[in-house]
């Protein structure tokens, strides 16, 4: 899931209360919820990475990737919660 902002479906912004139910359903289900932030992180939405839009909204796992070289290497990382 791209956190507030659809890049993929052409640049469709969504509430972060719609992101907080995500996680509430990804909970009662016992499924992990995956934030791609490689269009929206690092600064690019307003906050650090756009899942902090949300209130108590933690990913199971983080996609970051283009700001890491500032765009000079293809690189990218994948960060888990415990």
């Amino acid at each position: 899931l791209e956190p507030i902002v659809q890049g993929a479906g052409g640049m469709r912004f969504y509430s972060p209360h719609y992101l907080q139910r995500v996680r509430d359903l990804c909970d009662e289900h016992d499924v992990l919820l995956i934030c791609d932030e490689i269009a929206t992180g690092f600064g690019r939405s307003g906050e650090m990475f756009a899942v902090q839009h949300a209130e108590n909204v933690v990913p199971d796992i983080l996609c970051i990737g283009k700001a890491l070289s500032g765009g000079f290497l293809s690189f990218a990382a994948t960060i888990t919660s415990p």
